[in-house]
């Protein structure tokens, strides 16, 4: 019973989108985190949609081509594509770009899983999802702040040599060049006993 409402609380939890399907790909389960994410109702889509009709196709054409190089099958539907990966137990955790109702995208962290009747046979899937808007956002400011940063190093007349904890060099600037005469190339990934 404890278990029970555990998992009532994660369903029913507004931060994860929990989307169920048949074998065939019809919705049967569109919990309420799938509501704020897609801003559709869950009366709009059970039974009435597929799945994997919110994901942007060309982003599934490119994961059936990925999965094409790995495997060596080819000609997959997007549901064939997915149901081929649970039952062989390849992963499927991937970045996708979901389509809300009022044709907005929203990047999500995707999970994907086969979920098996009482005789262990695949009854359909599971599909989980975390919005992603704002760690994306955080990586762009990220790589924003360091290259603004390589760019004042690069700058600078001084030496800027950079090592991590072991003593290997990992960023020797141009003024760093100057005055050692030795190149980035020929240190960098190296000891800094030069």
């Amino acid at each position: 019973k404890r278990t029970t409402a555990l998992l009532e609380t994660i369903i029913d939890g507004p931060d994860l989108a929990i989307i169920a399907t048949a074998l065939t790909g019809t919705i049967e389960t569109f919990n309420p985190g799938a509501e704020r994410m897609l801003g559709y109702k869950a009366d709009e889509v059970i039974g009435k949609r597929e799945g994997n009709s919110f994901q942007v196709p060309q982003e599934m054409e490119e994961y059936a081509r990925e999965t094409t190089t790995e495997t060596g099958e080819t000609d997959f539907t997007t549901t064939g594509l997915l149901r081929y990966r649970a039952e062989r137990g390849l992963p499927i955790r991937h970045d996708w770009t979901f389509v809300r109702k009022d044709g907005s995208q929203l990047p999500v962290s995707l999970s994907f899983s086969a979920r098996h009747d009482d005789e262990g046979n695949i009854a359909g899937f599971v599909a989980i999802a975390e919005d992603t808007t704002e760690s994306q956002a955080q990586q762009r400011k990220l790589a924003e702040t360091t290259q603004f940063l390589e760019t004042i190093i690069n700058a600078v007349e001084h030496a800027v040599i950079s090592t991590d904890n072991d003593g290997i060099i990992q960023a020797f600037n141009p003024g760093a060049e100057k005055i050692t005469g030795y190149s980035a190339d020929e240190l960098v990934g190296k000891s800094n006993s030069f």
